[in-house]
């Protein structure tokens, strides 16, 4: 399914027209970007980011209590990220991505355990639900596209073992797990890589470029 970056036109008409042609919902990068798709409509958006100030998760809490239609999603990498979350109150849950990264990378866990460790927080907290496993695997890209490729192949295929662990240890709370990846350069190998990810419930492979 596809669930385009909105923050590549930020253009409201264009979220429209996405959004009537068939998009799964729109993502966005910053709190600011998600409140003006809010105003002209979404009712599904990802933030493919972490919420890491307080007014923001209340004011994400606020919208979520708002309306009982929408559906906003976050990241989440870390047991601080768990934690500042859950310090907001509020009523319904927030529902969450898993992010896995790599060694040296801007954002998203380390490594499969450190991943789990997250996760498995994340089903302890009766503030949060996991909805999903994402990466975002444009920061490989360079002119080397074999090796590129090499990479983002093993990347895939680590962020579905993630997904087939927490499956495993039944830590997904919904009823359909989200399986993505954001760049815009290899959407092809996203696409044929986590359709391929078997976890014995229903899942959404989401492409998320621009």
């Amino acid at each position: 399914s596809l669930c385009p970056h909105g923050k590549t036109t930020m253009a409201p008409q264009l979220f429209e027209r996405q959004l009537k042609d068939g998009a799964w919902g729109l993502t966005l990068a910053t709190p600011q970007q998600v409140r003006i798709a809010l105003e002209y409509g979404a009712k599904r958006i990802l933030l493919a980011n972490q919420l890491a100030d307080t007014k923001a998760i209340a004011w994400f809490q606020h919208c979520l209590d708002a309306d009982p239609e929408l559906d906003l999603i976050c990241l989440v990498d870390g047991l601080e990220g768990v934690s500042l979350l859950e310090a907001v109150p509020g009523g319904r849950p927030f529902s969450v991505l898993l992010e896995l990264g790599r060694p040296g990378g801007r954002c998203g866990a380390r490594d499969l355990e450190t991943a789990l460790t997250v996760a498995r927080a994340v089903k302890a907290s009766k503030r949060l639900r996991l909805r999903g496993v994402e990466c975002y695997e444009g920061i490989l890209v360079s002119p080397d596209t074999d090796s590129d490729r090499a990479h983002i192949e093993a990347w895939l295929d680590e962020l579905g073992e993630l997904a087939r662990a927490c499956a495993t240890e039944d830590l997904f709370e919904t009823d359909e797990v989200l399986l993505s990846a954001g760049g815009s350069a290899y959407f092809d190998l996203v696409a044929a890589r986590l359709a391929a990810v078997e976890l014995g419930r229903p899942a959404r492979v989401l492409l998320r470029s621009g």
